[in-house]
């Protein structure tokens, strides 16, 4: 039993009325509408457009049980039957994907329709072009279209319609499922996107299947930056009266934090936000990230009860690398079959249903402070957003990334140099991937190998920049690749030489570059030797910063041999000045041998670093067919190497590369056996010209018949010889400067010896002279006290104290006092003056004064005594005389 329009018109004119009426007649309407069964409810007046049950359905009816079981878990008309073919179980997904389906897990505005409509597209694919013949399963010349078949397959097992966790529908079916596949998207940006959508299509829609909520939301605030900058604003605790004005203002701000919150529901793409759908999904993750339990209950236990005790795993994609993140997650699903089987136009078409005809306005920037506010509001969701990306799957790996979040810094330490095994690693990558882009990164990372790093100006590179340039060594002549580049703050140019790696495939230049030149079709057409990633180092917008690449300063660094070059390799030269730099920089011996050092030729002879010839063309006796010298070495290294995928891939037959040089020789029609010479030829003649540099085992991989005939490798005495030498020169430099720091430290171990025996022999005469004048100066001591009427000889009188000691020095000599103290009668003065009506008649301060002259001339004289250590003797006649 429907409703008439009327009915619905007055369901609606209730929300303009008051409050408390407007909830009677809600109740009302409710209880009224309980008993029409076919009557699709819609919560909060909203709708679900994917929907087809009531809202009471989709808050308690179970998920539907006609589960499908067969292709990768479904089923679907007559597929089941070929999904077991045995060509397909060549692609077949992972054994735990085989019996479960994959769990899409919708939230609003983070590109689940488009996901949902290339669900559909490679379910439709998959029923189509499957083959369940056998004919076509070792065929390599429709192994392409095979292999996008089995991503096809295998990303139709994601749930569809119904049965996903879409929009306003419960996550009842949670627990049913061990697979999840999550699209993402920044939670600020999802919110943004969210209102100006909802904004553009708003007026046109019917008002009855629209939320009230959402509608008055809308009404309050016409952009995104005053709904964050005023709707996020707490409203005072104070209780007055407010205006009808003030009341409305509280509704919408109220309104604003409950929907960009996620408290309530607000209309279709913002029902609910991160926390609600997935916090389910982190409670069973953390379990399994920390599955101990030693009270043996609890927590774990009701998680596990909840998912029935399953390991499960999470997919996410982001929106912002939605390509790259859909891609590697169909190849994880598949195996590791290689492929890309979505570009960049098959998304932007899925994507185009979001702009019908310009409708969705374009979002205006958002204030920082409302930023601010809006962060700190939706925290909780942040944290949910940041977890779920933790637990991804199909991401890096854990640690690593929750280190990079919490901290802020990178992954990993821009001062650490690469190693071999990491660039060998990086290379087997590119490989295994078979793509453009990554052949083109391959060719990247050898180059700025070569280039200490220098990133922008090697994006940059252009094809004019590179020749081939000769080389003049030990008699010998041949060519070598050469590459200008050119700094881009001041324009100087520097000279590169690139030789062939010595040991590894992986980090040979010249074996990159042609790889690259045969994985991209239209290469010719671009003017960049790295058209992509020249694009982007031509960004003049862009504000990120790229770490130097220290690779090559360590493999320069490790070795003794390269001279000065190996540390101004792609420096630049100082301008203005005249220094040695200038002309180790601009030598282009010096930019030769630091070439040879990074690609691992490390054998010298003289002043001269041997090998480092590339192979050519010329070696080959077998149809010989004559080219320029650049194909020539381009071509020659590819002979040379000859690829061997099959350690990295399981058709090595199947890989892109492979395959064009396939095609490539039965185009020129050149036999298995004619190719197979060819390799032979240019091997031994690049081991004919560089064996006095390459390493025995190299030489047996290359020219087996030349090492057999080796029972000693007659160069290593040279090596060791110049070992030994190097050794001799060096002990006896170290003991020709000791030798010379010994004979220093002798001559000041004697001037020291010298000085100590000057210092006692004086001291000694010091302690004699005192103890000769002590011994032969005559004191009184003898006789008893001094008597008063002791009288000067020449006058009869004696001088006061005060008068004597005036004519000693300033600054007397211990000598001089002694001297005057028992030759001078010092002291007979002394007591004179002391019992002088004069003295007596001075000031206080005065006599003090003459008191504290006569104690300091005792205190010298006893200390002169008691350093001698005996008493005076007898009197002298001329006491002067002896002192002297």
């Amino acid at each position: 039993m429907m409703l008439s329009k009327a009915t619905i018109r007055k369901i609606y004119a209730c929300l303009t009325l008051p409050f408390l009426q407007r909830a009677v007649i809600v109740v009302a309407i409710v209880s009224l509408l309980s008993s029409y069964n076919q009557y699709r409810v819609l919560r909060f007046f909203g709708f679900d457009s994917d929907s087809t049950k009531s809202w009471a359905n989709l808050y308690t009816a179970p998920p539907d049980e006609e589960r499908s079981t067969a292709c990768y878990g479904r089923s679907y008309g007559n597929v089941e039957e070929r999904c077991r073919a045995p060509t397909f179980t060549k692609v077949a997904v992972h054994a735990s994907y085989e019996e479960n389906d994959i769990l899409l897990i919708h939230v609003g505005k983070a590109g689940g329709t488009s996901i949902r409509k290339l669900i559909l597209t490679a379910e439709e694919n998959c029923e189509e072009n499957y083959l369940d013949d056998d004919s076509s399963g070792d065929n390599p010349e429709n192994w392409e279209e095979q292999v996008d078949l089995a991503h096809s397959c295998a990303f139709s097992v994601v749930t569809k319609g119904s049965k996903l966790v879409h929009l306003n529908r419960r996550h009842d079916v949670l627990h049913k499922y061990d697979h999840f596949l999550v699209p993402l998207r920044n939670p600020v940006d999802r919110l943004i996107s969210w209102f100006y959508y909802e904004t553009s299509f708003l007026s046109d829609a019917n008002p009855i299947r629209q939320s009230a909520r959402l509608a008055y939301l809308m009404h309050c605030y016409k952009d995104f930056n005053s709904l964050v900058t005023d709707g996020l604003i707490v409203s005072s605790p104070k209780k007055k009266k407010k205006t009808r004005l003030a009341k409305m203002q509280a509704q919408c701000r109220h309104l604003a934090r409950q929907c960009l919150t996620g408290e309530y529901p607000c209309y279709a793409h913002n029902f609910y936000n991160y926390e609600w759908y997935l916090e389910r999904l982190l409670l069973w993750k953390g379990d399994y990230v920390n599955p101990k339990n030693e009270n043996g209950g609890g927590l774990n236990d009701f998680v596990k009860l909840q998912n029935g005790g399953k390991d499960f795993r999470i997919d996410v994609l982001r929106v912002e690398h939605e390509l790259d993140d859909l891609n590697r997650t169909l190849v994880l699903w598949t195996n590791g079959l290689v492929s890309s089987p979505y570009s960049e136009e098959s998304l932007l078409n899925q994507y185009s249903h979001k702009r019908p005809n310009g409708r969705v306005s374009k979002p205006k920037p958002v204030e920082q402070e409302g930023l601010e506010m809006l962060c700190r509001s939706i925290c909780p969701e942040l944290i949910v957003y940041k977890k779920i990306l933790y637990h991804a799957d199909n991401l890096f790996d854990h640690e690593f990334k929750e280190e990079s979040k919490s901290t802020g810094k990178s992954l990993v330490n821009a001062h650490e140099a690469s190693e071999d095994s990491d660039r060998n690693a990086i290379a087997i990558g590119c490989y295994w991937l078979g793509t453009v882009e990554a052949a083109e990164y391959l060719h990247l990372n050898n180059k700025l190998m070569q280039c200490s790093g220098r990133g922008t100006e090697v994006s940059l590179l252009a094809k004019d920049d590179k020749k081939a340039s000769d080389v003049n060594e030990l008699c010998y002549s041949y060519k070598i690749l050469n590459f200008d580049l050119t700094r881009q703050k001041d324009g100087p140019r520097q000279s590169i030489s690139v030789y062939p790696h010595r040991d590894s495939i992986h980090q040979d230049v010249y074996f990159s570059l042609m790889y690259f030149i045969a994985m991209y079709p239209t290469y010719g057409m671009w003017k960049h030797v790295f058209p992509k990633f020249a694009s982007k180092a031509l960004n003049t917008n862009y504000k990120g910063k790229i770490d130097s690449k220290k690779g090559s300063n360590q493999k320069m660094g490790e070795s003794s041999i390269a001279g000065l070059a190996q540390i101004f390799r792609t420096g630049w030269a100082v301008r203005g000045t005249l220094t040695i730099f200038d002309y180790v920089i601009g030598s282009e011996r010096m930019s030769q041998q630091a070439g040879k050092v990074v690609s691992n030729w490390d054998s010298k002879a003289g002043d001269t670093i041997l090998g480092g010839q590339p192979p050519k063309l010329q070696d080959i006796k077998t149809n010989h067919k004559q080219l320029d010298d650049f194909v020539n070495i381009l071509f020659a290294v590819h002979l040379y190497h000859q690829i061997s995928p099959g350690r990295h891939m399981q058709q090595p037959k199947h890989h892109p590369f492979v395959r064009r040089v396939n095609d490539a020789l039965r185009g020129a029609d050149v036999s298995q056996e004619t190719f197979e010479a060819w390799q032979l030829e240019i091997r031994h003649g690049f081991a004919s010209f560089n064996a006095l540099a390459l390493p025995i085992p190299a030489m047996r991989n290359q020219a087996p018949e030349v090492v057999d005939s080796f029972l000693v490798d007659t160069r290593t005495f040279a090596d060791r010889y110049n070992q030994l030498v190097v050794c001799y020169q060096s002990l006896h430099g170290t003991a020709v400067v000791q030798g010379e720091q010994i004979g220093t430290m002798s001559k000041r171990i004697d001037a020291l010896e010298a000085q100590l025996k000057e210092s006692r022999s004086e001291r000694k005469r010091s302690i004699e002279l005192l103890e000769s004048i002590a011994d032969r100066i005559a004191v009184d001591y003898q006789k008893g006290p001094l008597q008063k009427s002791q009288k000067d000889t020449d006058t009869g009188m004696v001088l006061p104290f005060g008068v004597s000691y005036g004519h000693l020095k300033r600054n007397p000599k211990l000598l001089d006092v002694f001297v005057y103290f028992f030759d001078g009668e010092a002291k007979l003065e002394y007591y004179s003056e002391m019992q002088s009506s004069k003295f007596k008649s001075q000031p206080e301060k005065e006599r003090k004064a003459t008191i504290a002259k006569f104690a300091r001339v005792k205190k010298t004289v006893k200390l002169m005594l008691m350093n001698i250590g005996s008493c005076p003797g007898k009197k002298p006649t001329d006491p002067k005389q002896l002192a002297t």
